[in-house]
C-alpha cells in the first residue's frame, strides 16, 4: 500500500531558518547553536553537546551514547575550582596534559572521532 506523505505532512515554516522534524513537529535547527545541560559528570552525547559542571564539587565524568562510526565535539564548562575531577580511562589528553581548573571558568573540548576520545583545555578564566 502506498501512502502519499506529501498530503499528510505539513510544510516547515518558510522563514529562512532550518527546521527538522522531531516527535512529529517542526523544530528550529540552528546552524551553530547546541543545547546546554547541567551535569554532575554524566555526558550523554545524544542529549547535548555542551555541559556545565560545578568545578567546586567532585565530579566523575563519564561519556555515554557516543555515536559509533561518527564524530562529535563536546564542550565541558567547569565553573570554579576546588573539586576533584575523575576522568574516564579511555580519554586521552592532548600532549598528556590533564586540565587544571581555573578560578572562574574552564572550557574543555572533547573530540570523539568514532573510535577514541581526545580532550584539551580550550579556555581558562
Amino acid at each position: 500500500m502506498l501512502v502519499d506523505l506529501k498530503s499528510t505532512l505539513e510544510d516547515a515554516p518558510s522563514d529562512g531558518i532550518c527546521y527538522v522534524r522531531q516527535n512529529g513537529i517542526w523544530v528550529q535547527q540552528g546552524a551553530f547553536d547546541v543545547g546546554i545541560a547541567a551535569s554532575t559528570g554524566e555526558v550523554n552525547a545524544t542529549a547535548h553537546q555542551l555541559f556545565t559542571l560545578d568545578g567546586t564539587k567532585d565530579n566523575t565524568v563519564t561519556f555515554t551514547n557516543l555515536p559509533a562510526g561518527r564524530a562529535t565535539v563536546i564542550a565541558l564548562v567547569f565553573h570554579g575550582k576546588g573539586g576533584a575531577i575523575t576522568w574516564p580511562d579511555n580519554l586521552a589528553w592532548s600532549q598528556n596534559d590533564i586540565p587544571k581548573l581555573a578560578d572562574t571558568r574552564t572550557v574543555i573540548s572533547i573530540l570523539w572521532d568514532g573510535e577514541t576520545l581526545t580532550g584539551t583545555t580550550a579556555l581558562t578564566v
